[in-house]
């Protein structure tokens, strides 16, 4: 994974930081958000959520510290504190303990429990499949066409983009008005100077930002994003239970790439290997020490600090 999508992983745990207790508890309500922020953690943060996730009373923190070797015990330190500023780890009088309800949604998504319909509604019927080198290309042409016009090699595809794109690209600070058009900003130049998933997560980011200005449900927004990412690439999913601000994000994910709606009939959609790629484009080590494929690397740096031996206390 490259150094500016780890850095932008980093951006996404802060704002997941900055949310309210109240706002957390609905995020871990879904499974799918549970196991998507599993996937964004560091590796270390995912082996002291592993060893913790079925532990139903409070641990020492001294004892989790014990975990670690010597020489990282401060690694382990810091990766507990940066879980508690998450809300998944709760910290009191020195005992720590998973938040209950991220404990149970993570259990229900690894396990295949609870409501699975947070992973999509899948669409099962006898109709030829768009096909994954065809989602490939379609992807690569919208974002293609997005990155050409701030460069501004295409007029053409100027006049191709939605108002929500330009939008975007414009409250983003990667574009301003000027006396002859959009045309792109120093913070601009630097955006396309990033990897593709970097630059994907940097425009979700600002779609939070921007849900919040519009006083959207910011939980609804959030939650949807982190189901679209865990869906399958090559898979039809059902539009039909989708709430109408879901529905919008659809159309408005779609004119970036990340989403394809099927026109060959009402309520059906395919994502695109740029949004479910978000969590899974991830160093080899990560998927190793997690025994998941398509798990995350790590957010800051290669950890790897916590010891193999048993925390169940048998």
């Amino acid at each position: 994974m490259s150094a500016s999508e780890e850095d932008f992983k980093s951006t996404i745990a802060e704002y997941l930081e900055s949310l309210p207790a109240q706002f957390s508890k609905r995020v871990f309500s879904n499974p799918a958000a549970c196991l998507a922020i599993f996937r964004l953690l560091s590796t270390v943060g995912k082996q002291l959520i592993m060893s913790m996730l079925y532990l139903e009373h409070p641990i020492k923190l001294q004892e989790v510290q014990q975990w670690a070797r010597p020489e990282h015990q401060r690694t382990v330190k810091s990766k507990v504190h940066q879980l508690r500023k998450l809300h998944i780890l709760a910290e009191d009088k020195g005992h720590v303990l998973l938040n209950p309800i991220f404990r149970e949604q993570l259990r229900n998504a690894l396990t295949g429990g609870g409501d699975f319909s947070s992973f999509g509604i899948p669409c099962n019927d006898t109709r030829a499949p768009v096909t994954q080198v065809w989602l490939a290309k379609y992807a690569e042409e919208r974002w293609e066409r997005i990155l050409h016009f701030m460069v501004g090699q295409s007029a053409e595809a100027g006049l191709a983009l939605s108002d929500s794109v330009r939008g975007i690209l414009r409250t983003a600070g990667l574009m301003e008005d000027g006396s002859e058009g959009m045309r792109i900003t120093n913070r601009g130049f630097q955006f396309l100077l990033q990897d593709a998933g970097a630059q994907v997560w940097t425009l979700l980011l600002q779609y939070l930002r921007l849900a919040e200005q519009q006083a959207m449900d910011v939980v609804e927004v959030l939650n949807f994003l982190f189901q679209l990412v865990s869906l399958q690439l090559g898979r039809g999913y059902s539009a039909e239970a989708l709430t109408r601000n879901q529905r919008r994000m659809l159309g408005e994910l779609a004119d970036f790439g990340l989403m394809y709606l099927d026109d060959r009939g009402a309520g059906r959609f395919y994502p695109t290997h740029m949004i479910t790629s978000l969590t899974s484009a991830a160093a080899g080590e990560a998927e190793r020490d997690t025994r998941r494929p398509g798990d995350s690397g790590p957010l800051t740096g290669n950890d790897t600090a916590v010891s193999g031996r048993s925390r169940t206390g048998a």
